[in-house]
């Protein structure tokens, strides 16, 4: 394994963590907006933002924590639980919240 492995996979959960957020109003590679479910977005605040943020941030350190290295070390197990953690944390609080509209 490799940690661009883990940094991709990450990041596709992110991704789809954010897709699922914006409750089917916008998909990723659709051309189409669903506007009745827009009123779901308004449970997103500035927090789950910063989290989101924070989170795609330490995925692009995974990469970048030697410069020059070639090959950095792969995170720990705990450090990759705890990421993937944040994130289905991240999306089932949003998504609860949205329920209770």
């Amino acid at each position: 394994m490799s940690v661009s492995y883990f940094q991709d996979n990450l990041r596709k959960a992110w991704d789809k963590a954010v897709e699922e957020s914006l409750a089917g109003v916008v998909e990723r590679l659709s051309d189409r907006v669903e506007s009745k479910n827009l009123f779901k977005l308004t449970v997103i605040d500035e927090n789950d933002c910063k989290i989101m943020r924070e989170g795609y941030g330490k995925i692009s350190t995974l990469l970048h924590t030697a410069p020059g290295a070639s090959n950095p070390a792969v995170p720990s197990p705990k450090k990759i639980l705890d990421e993937i953690s944040v994130i289905e944390t991240w999306i089932n609080d949003i998504k609860q919240r949205q329920k209770r509209l």
